[in-house]
């Protein structure tokens, strides 16, 4: 099976080498890889262009999106890829020797339509490790778009992943497989970030998710913005009958402890005091950003 490697990416300077040698130690080597400029303004690209005459194992191709976002670069590597079986996968992750591989047997061997592995959240720091635990969950194993296998033909029924937009256009990918009854499989394979999985510090946290806030207006499948929009209803409804104290003391309860310690689906959470005191203090944070982000993208949007 020829396989294209789609690969978009935006200021990897520190990793792209990784990237290139997991792909060079692959048990089955892709025909293509194809890097996706996204806009990086760092020397990325010049590792890239260093590796292309020395790399054998497979044609490397260096592409300009022209646009500063990961999704648009997903479609140009979609439509210029040389094979019909593509894979996409994120720069600044450690890929396993047997990726490719085991994803075609997979793939294979169920008849899917998407083939996806996991991947692996842990962080660097009590900051990182807290906001992992309010989006992907504390040292857990999470289905990812990213490290898919699937035919880009299926493109004709979910159409294109949504253009421009920095965040959530994996969901809704998803979301399109499952609306046009097609398949999805995930295979027992971990992907896993070098160094930081989210932020290593609560400034950065809020630059990035407030950003990727932003997409929120190109994606009418996403609810979030409602729920976010009733809870601030609710927050001043509090104040003005005199129990924002109960209303804090729950968000700090549910939103703060128990939801973090839910999605991350296990107790070693418990056996980190640190990281527990600070997971409401990175709730507040996180959703701050988030209606940052949703406001906006709404302005811009009206």
């Amino acid at each position: 099976m020829m396989i294209s490697v789609i690969l978009p990416f935006y200021n990897e300077n520190d990793t792209i080498q990784k990237t290139i040698d997991c792909l060079k130690s692959q048990t089955t080597l892709p025909a293509e890889v194809l890097f996706v400029d996204s806009g990086s303004n760092d020397d990325t690209a010049q590792i890239i262009k260093d590796n292309i005459n020395t790399t054998k194992e497979f044609s490397l191709i260096l592409m300009h999106s022209g646009k500063m976002s990961p999704s648009s670069s997903i479609n140009l590597g979609i439509k210029s890829a040389k094979h019909n079986m593509v894979m996409y996968i994120d720069c600044g992750l450690h890929i396993p020797e047997n990726w490719i591989e085991s994803q075609i047997n997979k793939y294979q061997d169920s008849s899917s339509d998407l083939i996806s592995g996991n991947i692996f959240t842990k962080g660097i720091n009590n900051i990182d490790k807290s906001f992992i635990a309010h989006t992907y969950g504390y040292m857990n194993s999470t289905p990812c778009l990213t490290g898919s296998l699937f035919d880009r033909n299926i493109i004709h029924k979910t159409g294109e992943f949504i253009e421009n937009a920095r965040a959530g256009y994996d969901t809704h990918f998803i979301k399109s497989i499952k609306t046009n009854k097609l398949s999805r499989v995930i295979n027992n394979i971990n992907l896993e970030y070098y160094g930081t999985n989210y932020a290593d510090n609560f400034l950065k946290g809020f630059k990035k998710v407030a950003l990727y806030s932003k997409s929120s207006c190109l994606i009418k499948s996403d609810n979030k913005p409602i729920y976010y929009f009733v809870f601030a209803l609710l927050g001043l409804l509090s104040i003005k009958i005199d129990l924002f104290c109960l209303f804090t003391l729950l968000y700090i309860i549910l939103r703060g402890l128990l939801f973090p310690i839910y999605k991350s689906n296990t107790l070693q959470l418990f056996k980190e005091i640190k990281l527990i005191l600070i997971l409401p203090l990175t709730a507040v944070v996180y959703d701050m950003a988030r209606m940052v982000g949703y406001f906006e993208s709404y302005t811009i949007k009206s």
